[in-house]
């Protein structure tokens, strides 16, 4: 059990030292409201990941928790798609909520992790190189809330009867 939930499938993880990892898959800090049972998952670069606790596994996630190597008590980080919308924030903020917020810093700093996006097995070709770039670039940019970049369109499929 991880103590999270990930609805998009996407892999995330928590950051191990000697362990390869996407950086945009990794999650490097958690901003956790215990009261509220609201967290926001981001990695290094700051960006929210899909993902939320899960309530069933609480004591798992306390200790993934119990793992961060810093705190920051009554901030919240993150932004991007997936980050909480302006509106909550404004809404806990308006109740003195804000300040319930703790951020826990997962692992070693980002630049002590080795990032890679797949196996060299998995990458045989420049082709599988170019390709698994492409989709971790895709990847930041969706969880960024940036439009898509690159020349394919985005392809809508609608059911015929």
């Amino acid at each position: 059990m991880k103590g999270f939930i990930d609805p998009y499938a996407l892999a995330c993880q928590h950051p191990i030292v000697h362990t390869l990892y996407c950086p945009h898959r990794t999650i490097r800090t958690i901003s956790w409201h215990a009261e509220l049972t609201l967290a926001q998952f981001c990695n290094a670069e700051g960006l929210a990941l899909p993902l939320t606790v899960d309530l069933a596994a609480l004591p798992d996630f306390h200790n993934m928790l119990g793992q961060a190597n810093h705190l920051a008590f009554g901030e919240l980080h993150g932004h991007g798609r997936f980050a909480f919308p302006r509106r909550l924030i404004d809404d806990l903020d308006k109740r003195g909520q804000l300040e319930g917020f703790v951020t826990y810093y997962l692992g070693p700093d980002p630049s002590a992790l080795r990032y890679q996006l797949a196996t060299r097995r998995e990458l045989q070709t420049q082709e599988d190189w170019e390709a698994s770039r492409q989709q971790a670039a895709a990847l930041r940019h969706w969880l960024a809330g940036e439009p898509p970049t690159g020349t394919a369109p985005i392809a809508i499929h609608e059911a015929t009867v």
